[in-house]
């Protein structure tokens, strides 16, 4: 079983194509939408608990990422896209009139996505509905903080062997040296892998590579070329 988590602002399309690039091989893979706009964090957390096949793969982009940290068992392998790291940058806007702008921002790969007008639609509605009460923006904010405590979570340090993080070259979010920098200090035992013409949204950006890298990570699995291949919205 391969799990995908996505980011704040998203839903399973997100990893659509990663996921038909892993049709054979790899077992099935749960990619559920994760109403961040109607929980809490912790709440997300108890809802995604899973007691299926272990070990497994869990692959997390921006916040999701720390959901996947949360979920992990001892023996699973984690790719962890676009983490938590510089919140003094690509924060998600409080004014409409720029979200639009914000949103394509988090993506280079205009006009090859598959869906991508679907895609932005979705995405605009989704950051609007964070910003119609001050109850969303409250929440917004708590995710925000979940975020940020990322990299002060003592499970990282346990499970550093079997993280593979990825970022993208044109993600303001992480930038590379001091990304570098930051893993190789706290986690020296984790992998980093330095994707070019990739933002923030690694799986609408890299779908292949992706998929590639999930392929490598879960040679040696229970359920590998046993189960059927599947999407779980």
């Amino acid at each position: 079983m391969i799990h995908f988590y996505h980011g704040l602002i998203g839903d399973h399309r997100h990893f659509a194509q990663v996921v038909a690039r892993l049709e054979n091989g790899v077992g099935r893979c749960h990619a559920p939408d994760i109403p961040f706009l109607d929980q809490d964090y912790s709440d997300a957390v108890e809802d995604l608990r899973d007691t299926g096949l272990r070990p497994t793969v869990r692959v997390g982009n921006s916040i999701g990422c720390a959901l996947a940290v949360a979920l992990a068992g001892d023996d699973d392998q984690l790719i962890l896209t676009a983490p938590p790291f510089d919140y003094s940058r690509g924060m998600v806007p409080l004014r409409k009139a720029f979200v639009r702008q914000w949103i394509k921002g988090l993506y280079v790969q205009h006009g090859a996505i598959k869906g991508e007008a679907a895609l932005l639609q979705h995405a605009m509605a989704q950051v609007h509905g964070l910003l119609e009460s001050r109850a969303q923006i409250k929440r917004l904010r708590q995710y925000k903080s979940a975020a940020q405590s990322f990299w002060g979570d003592p499970r990282l340090v346990d499970l550093q062997d079997r993280i593979t993080f990825v970022i993208g070259d044109a993600d303001d979010t992480t930038p590379t040296a001091r990304f570098l920098q930051t893993v190789k200090r706290r986690l020296p035992r984790a992998k980093v892998e330095v994707w070019a013409n990739c933002g923030h949204a690694v799986p609408l950006d890299a779908p292949d590579r992706l998929a590639a890298l999930i392929r490598h990570r879960s040679i040696g699995l229970p359920g590998r070329q046993s189960q059927p291949f599947a999407l779980s919205a």
